[in-house]
Formats: C-alpha cells, sequence, structure tokens
C-alpha cells in the first residue's frame, strides 16, 4: 500500500473516531423519538375526560403532544375525504371540536389555537391528502381506474 493511501486511510479512522460518539447520540435520540412517537400515536383516541381508548387516560396522563394528535386526528377524519363521503368544512370540523373540547374530551386550548391557524393548517392537511391520493394512485392504477361506462 503507498504511504498516499496509508495517510488517507489514517485520515479515515480520525474521522470515525470523532464522529463516532455524535452518531452514537444521535442513534439514541431517534430511539426516543421513535418511542414517543408510538406513545402519542397510541393514545390519540384518549380523552380529557377518560372516556377515550385502549388505556381510557385521563387529562393528567396525557402529555401535550398526545392532546395535540387527538385534535389532528379529529381535524384530520372530519375534513378529508373518504371513499364513503365528502370531507366536511374547516368551519364545521371546529364547530364538533369545539363540542368536544367544552364536552372535557379535547384541550379546549389546543382547538382555539387550531382555529386561529386553520386556513394554513387546512391547507397542509389537503395538500397532503392530494400526495397520498396521488401516490396510491401510481401505486395502484388498477384498482383506481374509472369503472367503464357501460358497467
Amino acid at each position: 500500500m503507498n504511504s498516499e493511501w496509508r495517510v488517507n486511510l489514517l485520515d479515515l479512522g480520525r474521522a470515525i473516531d470523532l464522529v463516532s460518539p455524535h452518531l452514537a447520540s444521535h442513534r439514541r435520540r431517534v430511539a426516543r423519538m421513535r418511542h414517543l412517537l408510538a406513545a402519542w400515536a397510541a393514545y390519540h383516541h384518549e380523552r380529557l375526560d377518560g372516556t377515550g381508548y385502549p388505556f381510557h387516560l385521563t387529562e393528567n396522563d396525557l402529555c401535550m403532544s398526545a392532546r395535540i394528535m387527538a385534535i389532528s386526528d379529529v381535524f384530520t377524519a372530519l375534513t378529508e375525504d373518504r371513499p364513503y363521503r365528502e370531507g366536511m368544512d374547516s368551519t364545521g370540523a371546529l364547530e364538533i371540536l369545539s363540542g368536544m373540547a367544552e364536552n372535557a374530551s379535547l384541550d379546549g386550548r389546543l382547538v382555539e389555537l387550531l382555529r386561529a391557524n386553520r386556513d394554513e393548517i387546512d391547507a397542509i392537511r389537503s395538500g397532503a391528502q392530494a400526495e397520498a391520493r396521488a401516490e396510491y394512485v401510481a401505486l395502484f392504477p388498477t384498482l383506481t381506474a374509472e369503472p367503464p361506462a357501460d358497467a
């Protein structure tokens, strides 16, 4: 092996030694984030008053992120198009969310935050739905094709 290659390998070894602690730290953060995301997803049907499922957690048990996930889930379920119905407009969805907040199911402060930013949030939701639909059509073109007119 010539000396130029040895120097490059030594440099690479030093670079790996310098970066390794950072990579290990990054892996730990990613693992922790996966755990948190899994918990937030598991709690998205929980309600502040304990009537949700599957754990019947209450307000004291639910972190802010789980509360946001719950509101996001309801808002998306109401406003996005489904195969069996068109999505509701954001005004109607916010009326339902406000009622759920008044009944102590959802965090009223977060519902009001959604209301204050609804145009931006609804645009993001709508764009994500359009992207998902386009990906689905690309993956399953025969399932999404219009039936023949004589069918």
